[in-house]
């Protein structure tokens, strides 16, 4: 009563101060009550999918900002000093990719940063764990459609160039499954070609063939790095273009002719003309006994023995052919070249041709025109593939997928 009665006792004699008074408080009322509605009708919504800010601005107006978790990179909070610990307000900040939403006057941020926290971790697990299911069917569909259905697509060879999956093992090496489709996939697209696609026989044949093709290929490799061989890029380009000079063909239409007749593109050429150069050199490497009995052969030739005898003297241990008359452009892997750079009548040194299977010591006969006439005799390769065999018929190879006989 005391206190109500404090502005008539100090404006006993002028009461319009206390109208200047009772606006004041009115004035502060309505500010307060302005504030209190802007801080009531300005909330957030917290799902486990994301979080949105609802800001009032004025009695009509809102701000609404939807923030998907995540995005989300951190968060953190503040309480701003005495009267934030003493009535539990605070400050919570959202770091995201493309900038902070700040939230301000949250009442107890701490329960609402640990609220966020708990809802952001659970959504990681959620995504991590979807992510694993969806993983794994892909991974359980790409292994039925590889080693169930034994799919040939464009899909299927794609995953198996990116992803180094096994066909079959030999001596512990993996054949990889992408090497197998390159030389099925080639033996399939020249069949579709002749209109024998569904002949089942000739396709059992070619993908025996193709699968051998990959075994052979892995264990060249296996040989090749104990035996430190490589064969770089520059060496098969070489090759090809050696072989695309000898065609006489332009770039062009000699890729064209590789598309028409393997169904390769260049660089899948250069893939199989490095796996050709590489099972040579392991070839050449392993087969002492080939080296050793062309090194016997030289010696003969050089004690003036002619290619007859010493073809009679070798017996079935070399393979002689005489009197062979070809054009000069033969293609047959270097061997009429070598006949051309002779003098006549005198024989070569040991001559390793581009098809790799054996030395060969040829005598040039005679060139009448574009007509050449040499003999030769080969000592074959034998033991690279006498090892494969002995690795085949010996349950030293595992086949990933079922193997048409």
């Amino acid at each position: 009563m005391a206190f109500g009665s404090l502005p008539f006792l100090i404006w006993q004699d002028n009461l319009s101060f206390l109208w200047v008074f009772i606006g004041g408080f009115i004035f502060g009322l309505i500010l307060f009550f302005y504030h209190f509605l802007m801080w009531f009708y300005t909330y957030y919504i917290v799902t486990d999918q994301r979080i949105r800010q609802i800001t009032q601005h004025g009695f009509f107006g809102k701000d609404v900002i939807e923030l998907k978790l995540s995005k989300i990179q951190n968060i953190s909070y503040s309480v701003p000093g005495f009267s934030g610990e003493m009535f539990k307000f605070g400050t919570i900040v959202i770091q995201t990719f493309v900038g902070d939403l700040v939230i301000k006057n949250v009442e107890h941020p701490d329960k609402i940063y640990n609220k966020l926290q708990y809802t952001k971790r659970r959504l990681v697990w959620i995504t991590m764990f979807v992510s694993i299911i969806i993983l794994a069917i892909f991974v359980v569909i790409g292994w039925m459609q590889l080693y169930v259905w034994r799919d040939t697509s464009d899909i299927a060879y794609r995953i198996t160039k990116i992803l180094p999956l096994p066909v079959a093992n030999i001596d512990g090496e993996n054949a990889e499954y992408s090497d197998y489709l390159l030389y099925h996939r080639s033996s399939l697209a020249v069949l579709q070609s002749q209109g024998q696609a569904d002949q089942k026989d000739k396709v059992k044949f070619y993908q025996n063939q193709s699968i051998n093709k990959a075994l052979e290929v892995a264990y060249a490799k296996k040989l090749a790095r104990e035996n430190n061989i490589t064969i770089d890029d520059k060496r098969a380009q070489d090759l090809i273009k050696s072989q695309q000079e000898s065609s006489k063909l332009s770039q062009t239409a000699y890729a064209s002719v590789v598309k028409d007749n393997l169904h390769w593109s260049m660089d899948e050429l250069k893939i199989a003309m490095k796996y050709t150069l590489l099972k040579q050199e392991v070839s050449f490497k392993v087969d002492k006994t080939a080296s050793s009995l062309a090194s016997d052969i030289e010696k003969k030739l050089r004690a003036g023995k002619s290619l007859k005898d010493v073809a009679t003297e070798m017996g079935d241990k070399v393979q002689p052919v005489f009197d062979l008359s070809v054009s000069v452009d033969n293609s047959d892997g270097g061997l009429t070249k070598s006949a051309m750079s002779l003098v006549k009548g005198k024989t070569s040194g040991p001559i390793k041709t581009l098809s790799g299977d054996g030395y060969y010591f040829v005598t040039l006969n005679n060139i009448e025109g574009n007509i050449v006439n040499y003999s030769y005799i080969k000592v074959p390769l034998t033991e690279f593939n006498s090892r494969l065999n002995y690795l085949k018929n010996n349950n030293k190879v595992k086949y990933f997928i079922s193997i048409d006989k």
